[in-house]
């Protein structure tokens, strides 16, 4: 008997419904609560309990004549109510799939051809990588921040390939788990959902989640990630630079000079050089990424509280995070109130003689719509938060807001609210 006719002996595996699974929720038993020993209905897609006599999955495989189930903690199969592990060795395709959708692996040459054209179960096509990725609750101010350390390659392939996630604290663990779907080449169905890192993090690190500012969150969450795995420190060294810090008294002499590491660079937007939009009644502020980035030259100064301050980029990373501060925390209507300059950059640039290019653009847009209990206790606006990515396999830019996407001509990317960029430095 060849491999394909033991394949073939196995009940019931005519009833696995693909496109009835979702395994991007949090693992618990529709029926319990627990999060303990949970398996999945390969029929239907519930999350159940066990597979003891009076278990939740084993009634159900009784009750709804369901039989195939596979068991999220160890990624194997059985036949319920019989309790008969399917081995290894008899995996047809479907199954495979299914594994490899509940916990992807990956081999280093592989990686390195990524993104590549993919297909899903309904002949979808997709690059790996460019998917929407978000949650039920819409914190887009959070999924942003992922797929964007998601296309940083030291930061993913560490997740990828570089150690072993499971291992190592949930927060860690699920946030690999993230990145190693958002890559997947066999996926289910073209999108990823991070309800469940998000509900970890909500649960166990809810000051995470309480700004709902991209930057914000981004700095918070690379501590936050750092303090459970210290070996990540090493991988997240590519997105690290410093300045020089220089105080300046009132005859322009040093008072005060630090060498500082940073993680993203704030660049300031100013309130004055407006033209006026020939479309829309309205007023429209424009400047130029190469102005502001004048405030890292060593002789721009900056008023810092009663400071007088001047910076140089003393050390560059090879990945550079600029951010575009446009909102006032201490305002009462942040949203209202934010600078929406726009700006103009090329998607080249030379910074210290060094060359870079622009990789990915996190961009905003204000609600046009509240809830009407919003409105009553902040008389504020809601934030959209999108990200623009180029595909280098087919040079193309994709802009994900939520699971919405569509192309953006690279010309039109300073047309949107950039808040936070990405750049490669290039060898």
């Amino acid at each position: 008997m060849n491999r394909n006719d033991n394949v073939r002996a196995i009940p019931f595996l005519s009833t696995v419904n693909q496109k009835a699974l979702n395994f991007d929720l949090e693992k618990v038993c529709s029926v319990s609560l627990s999060h303990l020993n949970v398996y999945c209905c390969l029929v239907c897609g519930k999350y159940l309990q066990g597979r003891e006599p009076n278990s939740p999955a084993f009634s159900h495989s009784v009750n709804e004549n369901h039989h195939i189930f596979v068991r999220f903690q160890t990624q194997r199969f059985y036949i319920l109510p019989e309790g008969k592990i399917i081995k290894p060795v008899d995996y047809n395709e479907v199954l495979k799939t299914i594994r490899d959708n509940i916990s992807p692996t990956y081999e280093p040459e592989a990686v390195r051809l990524f993104p590549v054209n993919c297909t899903d179960v309904s002949s979808h096509t997709y690059y790996n990588g460019f998917i929407p990725l978000y949650d039920s609750s819409q914190r887009d101010f959070a999924n942003v921040v992922i797929v964007m350390l998601s296309h940083i390659p030291p930061i993913r392939d560490t997740f990828l390939v570089g150690m072993d996630t499971d291992k190592f604290d949930p927060l860690v663990k699920l946030f690999g788990l993230i990145l190693r779907k958002h890559w997947s080449k066999n996926l289910l169905r073209a999108h990823v959902l991070t309800d469940e890192l998000l509900s970890y993090i909500s649960i166990n690190y809810p000051k995470l989640l309480e700004n709902k500012d991209p930057r914000v969150f981004l700095l918070s969450l690379l501590n936050a990630l750092i303090s459970k795995c210290p070996q990540l420190k090493q991988s997240f060294d590519c997105i690290k630079g410093r300045i020089d810090s220089q105080d300046i008294d009132d005859d322009g002499k040093i008072t005060k000079r630090r060498l500082l590491p940073f993680t993203c660079l704030t660049l300031d937007l100013p309130e004055d050089s407006v033209f006026k939009s020939s479309s829309v009644d309205e007023t429209i502020l424009q400047t130029n990424m190469e102005d502001l980035m004048k405030k890292y030259d060593g002789e721009q100064e900056t008023l810092v509280g009663n400071t007088i301050k001047r910076y140089r980029i003393a050390e560059l990373p090879d990945y550079l995070i600029l951010h575009y501060h446009r909102f006032d925390p201490n305002s009462k209507q942040p949203v209202k109130n934010r600078k929406r300059a726009i700006v103009t950059f090329p998607t080249s640039i030379k910074i210290l003689d060094v060359d870079f290019v622009l990789i990915e653009n996190v961009v905003h847009k204000q609600e046009t719509k509240n809830s009407p209990l919003k409105k009553i206790i902040t008389d504020d606006y809601s934030s959209k938060w999108g990200i623009q990515l180029n595909n280098k396999s087919t040079g193309r830019w994709m802009e994900f807001y939520g699971n919405h996407i569509k192309q953006k001509d690279e010309e039109f990317l300073f047309l949107d609210e950039t808040y936070i960029q990405l750049w490669k430095k290039q060898n």
